[in-house]
């Protein structure tokens, strides 16, 4: 999940971008948290690159 930072509070500003990351049979936790980061980083350069393009 990608969300602005209010200027209070952790975690509660506006959500700009959400992706479902699956889980497995197989999974451990650290190949989860593995797919997780990955898609986490792409998701927040996607989102930074769509916000500066509509600026």
């Amino acid at each position: 999940m990608v969300h602005l930072v209010p200027d209070e509070g952790v975690d509660n500003g506006p959500v700009l971008a959400t992706q479902t990351v699956s889980i497995l049979p197989e999974d451990t936790l650290e190949t989860l948290e593995t797919r997780i980061h990955t898609v986490e980083h792409e998701l927040l350069v996607d989102t930074v690159r769509k916000l500066i393009d509509n600026k």
